[in-house]
């Protein structure tokens, strides 16, 4: 009988997704991999995670993510320096806009990006990231040198800039 109300309390505790986190190299970054029950990824958020610090990018975001982070881990930390709006978990539970699995992911606030935008300069360019919700979005910049010729791009800060209101 004991053995039984264990397994039924194990079952009934497991998760319907994988949590399943990826280091960056050389990094102290996880990024999320989660796939549902199915083995798809219908998530539609990608979680970036070093300590209690949580980054939140829309998916279509993700990879590009991690290519900067993966060369410049430091913009993890730039990005929280400039942050206008960094949300604790439980208004991010309560807000019900994000993925389910964020209930059960250990983090204190996220920072949420949820659009990006290009400013083409002569001898940078600049991603414009949307920080926060649609009714009251905040921006932030992250600059990149351009290297015409080896046709690379260099990070080389993270800037706050405005909230519309």
């Amino acid at each position: 009988m004991k053995f039984k109300v264990l397994f039924l309390l194990f079952i009934t505790s497991i998760n319907s997704f994988g949590q399943n986190w990826k280091e960056i190299p050389k990094s102290m970054i996880l990024y999320s991999s989660f796939t549902t029950e199915n083995n798809s990824s219908d998530f539609k958020y990608v979680y970036f995670k070093k300590g209690n610090s949580l980054i939140t990018v829309e998916k279509y975001l993700s990879e590009d993510f991690i290519k900067l982070l993966t060369s410049n881990p430091e913009v993890f930390d730039d990005i929280y320096k400039v942050a206008y709006r960094i949300v604790e978990k439980s208004e991010l539970i309560n807000w019900g806009h994000l993925d389910s699995v964020i209930k059960d992911i250990e983090f204190k606030d996220s920072v949420i990006i949820t659009d990006r935008n290009f400013v083409n300069g002569v001898n940078e360019f600049i991603w414009v990231l949307t920080n926060g919700t649609d009714l009251e979005p905040c921006y932030i910049n992250l600059v990149f040198e351009k290297n015409k010729a080896k046709g690379e791009s260099k990070y080389m800060a993270s800037i706050k800039s405005h909230c519309q209101i």
